[in-house]
């Protein structure tokens, strides 16, 4: 907001140097003659006075800018309107600089006008007046304490008490215990996250019982027949994680990923030579997660793969 009152300062006092530089017309009587016209009558009498070389330099230009957004057609209902306001706007500053009340000091200018009301922010004083409120009760909560200290100006000029030193001593600590608190939600949060996503993509759930290998071939089987092929496939990538946990290969465990089995399996030191397994994890991880089920096609494949571990581990063995 400072900014946009800087802003606006500088604005005025480019306006008011160029009402003195390129002045012609009476800015007073345009100003009236546009006030209570509807914007349309507004431009149009603008337009005649640019015609006529009746404006300054920066109103000749505002109105030639509104021209030319208004020939491009892409303009809001009420562009024209805020337009016109603007216009007003700019007289009524050169109004002021007509009365003979400005400074020739460009400091004193700046001031004179930063106190016109068009640049004025109640919102400033009610602010400064709220904030010297409660520093005056938070000091008066123990009117003999030291940390009572004599009033000082703040930047805007509103009276501001000076709280004590443990006032901010309790405000860093606050802050300190806040960001402890947050970082420790952020993390469980995480964790949290993490295990509900492990949760989620665990082969087995958690009320699920246990199954010996034959139990899951004869499931493949009977799921098969019914049509239900996504599961089926589940069946037999479970059989070939238990026959890799009876040769020893790598433990099975029910709460892990596809993935995780996959990286103990390749990294087991007594895995067969000749076994083979990335590429049915990566087939059952689109089949299973990824929804990608191609029908009797996927189970016969995993068939296959099962039956490749079968062999594969039974070589080992002799």
């Amino acid at each position: 907001m400072f900014g946009i009152r800087i802003a606006k300062i500088v604005f005025a006092l480019s306006l008011l140097i160029s009402c003195v530089t390129f002045g012609a017309g009476d800015p007073e009587a345009q100003m009236r003659a546009l006030k209570g016209r509807s914007p349309e009558v507004q431009l149009q009498l603008l337009n005649t006075w640019r015609a006529k070389g009746s404006l300054d330099q920066d109103l000749a230009s505002k109105v030639d800018e509104i021209n030319l957004d208004m020939g491009g057609g892409d303009v809001s209902k009420n562009y024209l309107q805020i337009q016109m306001k603007q216009v007003l706007e700019m007289m009524e500053l050169r109004v002021e600089g007509k009365g003979g009340h400005l400074s020739s000091d460009p400091v004193q200018l700046a001031k004179q006008i930063k106190s016109s009301p068009i640049y004025r922010d109640p919102g400033e004083r009610e602010q400064s007046n709220w904030l010297a409120g409660a520093a005056n009760r938070l000091n008066n909560i123990h009117p003999d304490c030291a940390c009572n200290q004599p009033q000082t100006l703040n930047g805007s000029g509103a009276v501001m008490p000076t709280v004590g030193p443990w006032l901010m001593m309790v405000a860093y600590g606050l802050l300190g215990l806040g960001l402890v608190a947050f970082l420790v939600f952020a993390l469980n949060k995480f964790a949290w996250s993490k295990r509900l996503e492990r949760r989620a993509k665990a082969l087995l759930d958690e009320d699920e019982p246990e199954r010996t290998v034959d139990e899951w071939l004869e499931m493949a089987d009977r799921l098969e027949r019914e049509g239900k092929y996504r599961e089926a496939v589940r069946c037999l990538y479970l059989a070939c994680l238990l026959r890799l946990d009876e040769a020893r290969v790598a433990r099975f465990e029910r709460s892990q990923t596809n993935w995780e089995h996959l990286t103990r399996i390749e990294a087991s030191p007594t895995r067969p030579v000749n076994l083979e397994f990335r590429e049915a994890t990566k087939a059952f991880d689109q089949i299973w997660y990824g929804m990608r089920v191609n029908g009797s096609e996927d189970v016969l494949r995993f068939r296959v793969w099962y039956r490749h571990v079968l062999d594969s581990v039974r070589s080992k063995a002799a």
